[in-house]
């Protein structure tokens, strides 16, 4: 791993789209890695991921329409919407080589983003990772949960986790976050994917306390891998990419290198 005492670190930006958060500025580094969060969430999700990747990945957290500095702008009403729009923003930064990370609805995002800037003629990503997720479309064998009433939904983001998150007991927390995450889900829940097989390596990984997304569900994505797939398991429940982020991201730059 690169060594993480360099005085020469670059503050955290906004790229001039207002698109992607870069905790950790690198020019120099030879790949970029796209993060997706899942439902509600925010770039600040991936804050601290820099610390653990070496210092040849850059990353690029996405910030979605309608939450941080984008507060005011409209949320896209499709996952092929947003795609697309994401799209038009990341040509120019597909120069460099380039992989896509989602966790959840951010595993949806990634995979139907591949699809769309194959389609706009761009290179393809070195690699794919989905996570957390099963593939789109099979959350109809299920009950939705965007249109559950706030207290049940807040139960259901209260089942994903072992570890009790203080931010769920925090009322104001709450009324921030439940009308996005219910947007979100409700983006994903409604999804009927174009996309048949993706040419990049994509790689599956779950969590082995993970009952929203089991190691069978994401096993599923398999379908869609038209080239090298993987299917990885991470120890936690859904999430994982924040309890074990050491083993997870161990396993994305093996996939990257």
């Amino acid at each position: 791993m690169a060594d993480k005492g360099s005085p020469t670190r670059m503050k955290a930006v906004f790229d001039p789209t207002g698109w992607f958060f870069v905790p950790e500025p690198r020019p120099s580094a030879s790949v970029r890695l796209f993060c997706f969060s899942y439902a509600g969430g925010w770039p600040w999700a991936f804050r601290a991921w820099p610390t653990m990747l070496p210092d040849d990945v850059e990353l690029y957290a996405i910030c979605l329409p309608g939450r941080g500095r984008r507060a005011n702008e409209l949320a896209p009403d499709s996952i092929d919407a947003l795609v697309t729009a994401l799209g038009s923003v990341m040509t120019p930064l597909c120069g460099k080589p380039y992989a896509l990370f989602g966790h959840s609805f951010g595993a949806i995002v990634a995979f139907e983003l591949a699809g769309e800037l194959e389609r706009q003629g761009n290179s393809r990503p070195r690699h794919v990772f989905v996570s957390g997720c099963a593939p789109p479309g099979t959350h109809a064998v299920r009950p939705p949960l965007h249109t559950l009433p706030d207290d049940d939904l807040v139960a259901v983001i209260r089942s994903w986790t072992t570890t009790p998150n203080p931010a769920l007991a925090d009322p104001g927390v709450l009324a921030a976050t439940v009308p996005l995450v219910r947007a979100d889900l409700r983006l994903a829940e409604l999804h009927r994917s174009r996309i048949v097989t993706l040419a990049s390596p994509l790689t599956a990984f779950f969590g082995s306390e993970d009952d929203s997304a089991p190691r069978d569900a994401v096993a599923e994505w398999q379908v869609h891998a038209g080239g090298p797939f993987a299917l990885r398991g991470i120890a936690g429940d859904h999430f994982f990419l924040h309890t074990h982020t050491v083993e997870l991201l161990a396993a994305v730059y093996q996939g990257l290198t």
